[in-house]
C-alpha cells in the first residue's frame, strides 16, 4: 500500500496543474455539500428550540376546585419531557390580556374575573422536542382530571409548522444534493484515472499481453484517488471552518445571547461523509481506470 501511494504521489507531482485542478474541484464539491449540510443541521437545531419555546397551554375546567391549579402544577412537573410549568390563575390571565391590549384593555374590566379560565403554561424539554412527542404529551395532559383542553402556544406553533415544512423539503433536496455531489466526485476521479491510463498506453498494452488482470493494472491509479480525495477533503474541512468562523464573526459576540448561534456539524457526521466521499472516489477511480484499460 505504501508503495502504491508513493507511486501515485509521484505521478501526481509529474502533472502538478491537472492534479491541483482535481484536488481543487473535489474540495469545492465537498465544501458545497458541507455548507448545505451545516445549514440544514442548524435549521434542525433552531426547529428544536422553537418547539421547546412553543410549549403547551393546559386550560382547566370551569368546575375545577380552587386548589386544582396548584395540584396539577405539581403533578405536571414530575412528567417526563416537561421542563417548566407556570400556573396562570384567571386573574393573572386577565391582567396579562389587558396589558397586551393597552388602552383598550380597560374595556375588559367590567366583564369580571371569570372571563378566562385558570391555565398552566407547560414548556417541554428534550423528550417533547419533536412534534410527535409534543402531541403525545398534550394527549396525556388532556386526560388528567380537571383539564378542559390542551392547546399549543399559538405564536410558536405557526413558526414551528412553517419551519418543519421547510425542513421536510430541504431534507429531500439535501439527499439529492448529496448523491449528486458524491457522483460528481466519482466522475472527476474516474476521469483523472482514465487519463492516467491513456498516458501510459504502451505500458498497459504490455501488461495486457503478459496476462495481467484489469484489477492489477488499475490498482496503481487507485492511490491517486485516495490522495486527491484526502487532500480535497482536508481543504473542504478547512474551508468549512473558515466559513463558520466568518459567520460567527459577522454575527458578533452578542449573537449567542440572542439565540443566533452557528454550530458546526458533529465530528462523527463530518467523518462519515468524508469516508463516504473517499469510498465513492475510489470506486470512481477504479471505474475510470478499468474502462480505459478495456479500450
Amino acid at each position: 500500500m505504501r508503495w502504491l501511494l508513493r507511486q501515485a504521489a509521484a505521478r501526481l507531482l509529474r502533472r502538478p496543474l491537472s492534479s491541483l485542478l482535481a484536488i481543487t474541484l473535489v474540495a469545492a464539491v465537498l465544501l458545497l455539500a458541507g455548507v448545505a449540510g451545516t445549514l440544514l443541521y442548524n435549521l434542525q437545531l433552531y426547529l428544536h428550540e422553537l418547539q421547546r419555546e412553543a410549549g403547551l397551554v393546559v386550560y382547566l375546567a370551569e368546575d375545577a376546585s380552587a386548589g386544582r391549579l396548584e395540584e396539577l402544577a405539581r403533578e405536571l412537573r414530575t412528567f417526563p419531557g416537561v421542563a417548566q410549568v407556570r400556573p396562570v390563575p384567571r386573574q393573572v390571565a386577565l391582567a396579562d390580556l389587558q396589558a397586551s391590549l393597552g388602552e383598550e384593555g380597560d374595556l375588559l374590566a367590567d366583564l369580571g374575573e371569570d372571563l378566562l379560565p385558570d391555565s398552566l403554561e407547560v414548556t417541554p424539554g428534550a423528550a417533547g422536542a419533536i412534534p410527535g412527542g409534543l402531541d403525545a404529551l398534550g394527549a396525556r395532559l388532556a386526560a388528567l382530571g380537571g383539564v378542559a383542553s390542551v392547546a399549543r402556544a399559538g405564536q410558536g406553533r405557526d413558526a414551528v409548522v412553517r419551519l418543519a415544512s421547510l425542513l421536510a423539503v430541504l431534507q429531500g433536496g439535501s439527499v439529492a444534493l448529496l448523491v449528486t455531489m458524491l457522483l460528481l466526485v466519482g466522475w472527476l476521479l474516474g476521469g483523472m484515472a482514465g487519463l492516467g491510463v491513456l498516458a501510459r498506453t504502451d505500458e498497459v498494452r504490455l501488461l495486457r499481453l503478459l496476462g495481467a488482470s484489469e484489477l492489477f493494472i488499475a490498482r496503481p491509479f487507485l492511490g491517486e484517488g485516495v490522495i486527491v480525495c484526502s487532500l480535497g477533503g482536508g481543504l473542504a474541512a478547512a474551508g468549512l471552518l473558515g466559513v463558520l468562523g466568518t459567520l460567527r464573526a459577522a454575527l458578533g459576540p452578542d449573537a449567542a445571547l440572542a439565540g443566533m448561534r452557528i454550530e458546526g456539524p458533529p465530528l462523527w457526521m463530518a467523518a462519515c461523509f468524508l469516508l463516504l466521499a473517499l469510498l465513492v472516489g475510489l470506486l470512481g477511480a477504479f471505474w475510470g481506470a478499468t474502462r480505459a484499460v478495456r479500450r
